[in-house]
């Protein structure tokens, strides 16, 4: 198989596992802010839909770090990334929960921000997709680090703080 036929099949299946899975293929499908739900269970903080799609991200990215660095590990590689990217669609369809929060002059900016931001981290992680399938574990791995460090950032940057959740709360 040549690689133009490899990366058809792995979109034909990445769609088809997105179908299967009831997720939105496009983001206009995705759940609105408005719609986002959230998981209440006494004495423990509000968990948006988008933050357990996040929390799947990092537990696959946890998981990465291990599996990128051997030679045997292509496969199971290769999976989580695929994890990744299918988690990381979903939440670029959606609304930090901090955008509530803001001013509706300030919000469709950061609105804006965030999913541009969204897409450059999809990116990133095709590209670490495509180092895997070529064998390239030392590219793999910087683009790791490249990511777990756009994941610090864009957490200090989108991520709602204890002080906002407090005026939210009361609103």
């Amino acid at each position: 198989m040549t690689r133009s036929h490899i990366r058809t099949g792995r979109w034909l299946l990445a769609t088809a596992v997105l179908l299967s899975a009831g997720l939105p293929l496009r983001a206009a499908d995705a759940p609105t802010p408005s719609s986002a739900k959230t998981s209440e269970e006494p004495g423990k903080v509000k968990k948006t839909e988008l933050h357990e799609h996040m929390e799947a991200i990092e537990e696959s990215m946890k998981k990465l770090r291990r599996t990128i660095r051997k030679a045997d590990g292509t496969a199971d590689s290769l999976e989580l990334i695929a994890r990744i990217e299918q988690e990381a669609l979903v939440c670029k369809g959606m609304a930090p929960s901090r955008a509530a929060t803001l001013p509706e002059a300030e919000r469709q900016k950061f609105l804006s921000a965030y999913r541009k931001d969204m897409a450059g981290f999809i990116t990133q992680v095709l590209q670490m997709e495509s180092a895997v399938i070529d064998g390239d574990a030392d590219k793999a791995m910087a683009l790791y680090k490249g990511l777990k460090t756009v994941e610090d950032d864009s957490h200090d940057k989108y991520m709602q703080d204890e002080k906002d959740k407090a005026k939210a709360d009361s609103k």
